[in-house]
């Protein structure tokens, strides 16, 4: 990872668009036009494939590749986004595809996907709170557009809430497992019963019909430049590739963690009062406190116990990162526990 780039940014070891396979290439340009004389790879991410702005001299579009080699699992998820991104309904703020396809080549599969190349940036780590609360206002107009879509035929394509309640691991894990570095934290155990039972609110607050996003952090945000002079930046929510039906609350809250991992907060070393923002923001102190509570308890568990398992083939750094995003969703959730009356946020 280099230097300039913050340690709780997702960041993995991406393919440069130049080390594609010729085939490709070749689609890539024949869906252009002509050549390519362009090539900005951009970071950002665990997958091993390619994320890169490529041009000819009329045009430029952003590429995802990625083969099935070294991790068969992003191949699926490259091609999972291209069908639940269908299925999203229209807005300025979701890009739309402009082109994808399979290849099979004798090696190995490739799913290849094609999309506007933005003129803007993923937020910086840490986040700050202009950022954080434009990012969040923007989030709240596209929830509108979200939850009228709730029931529309087109989000049939789109799995169910139980994709996302089987994500979530139980606090279970860790207190029956004397091993883990958790078990005998004497904060974990003496919030056993919480954490417990904030789990299984948890699970049944997931469940609902809305699209949901469901892996909202800074690297699948852009903002931009201003549509007309004078106005607003612009900001786009990218990456779809885990969308499904859901509670439309669970966006936000998720967004928030990214927050907390980022290292925002004034006690971690950030500028933001996190918990007061969330209190305080439309969009997410709409959401119960209890409930961004046991979002954020839950996340910090989930990644705490994939954390502990082995690098998947192709993505080198996410192990490490989990861990990293744990401790610090674990530090917040102590420094906000509701149960204690130390803040109540």
């Amino acid at each position: 990872m280099p230097a300039d780039v913050p340690v709780t940014s997702a960041r993995g070891v991406r393919l440069p668009y130049r080390s594609l396979p010729g085939a490709v290439q070749a689609w890539v340009e024949e869906q252009l036009g002509g050549p390519v004389v362009r090539v900005e790879d951009r970071v950002g991410g665990f997958s091993p494939g390619c994320a890169a702005v490529v041009g000819t001299a009329e045009r430029s579009v952003f590429v995802k590749a990625v083969g099935s080699v070294p991790n068969p699992t992003s191949l699926a998820l490259y091609r999972q986004e291209r069908s639940r991104l269908a299925a999203l309904p229209l807005h300025p703020a979701l890009p739309r595809a402009l082109a994808g396809t399979d290849l099979e080549l004798p090696d190995q599969a490739w799913a290849v996907l094609l999309l506007p190349a933005l003129p803007g940036e993923p937020p910086a780590h840490p986040w700050t709170e202009p950022v954080a609360r434009l990012v969040l206002d923007r989030l709240g107009a596209l929830q509108e557009t979200l939850v009228a879509a709730a029931g529309s035929p087109a989000l049939a394509a789109l799995p169910g809430s139980d994709e996302l309640v089987r994500f979530f691991r139980p606090w279970s894990e860790v207190l029956d497992d004397p091993s883990d570095a958790w078990h005998d934290d004497p904060w974990v155990r003496s919030r056993a019963s919480a954490l417990e039972e904030a789990g299984a609110q948890l699970a049944g607050a997931l469940v609902g019909e809305v699209p949901v996003h469901a892996d909202l952090r800074a690297d699948n945000v852009l903002v931009g430049p201003p549509r007309v002079a004078g106005g607003e930046p612009s900001v786009w929510f990218v990456d779809w590739a885990a969308a499904l039906r859901a509670a439309a609350w669970i966006d936000p809250v998720v967004l928030a963690c990214d927050l907390v991992v980022s290292r925002a907060d004034h006690r971690q070393g950030g500028t933001m009062d996190v918990a007061g923002f969330l209190a305080s923001h439309p969009v997410t102190a709409a959401v119960p406190a209890p409930l961004r509570w046991a979002m954020m308890s839950g996340l910090a568990v989930t990644l705490h116990l994939l954390g502990r398992s082995p690098d998947p083939p192709g993505l080198p750094t996410i192990r490490a990162w989990q861990r990293r995003c744990a401790e610090d969703l674990l530090g917040f959730v102590r420094a906000t526990d509701l149960g204690s009356g130390h803040h109540v946020w």
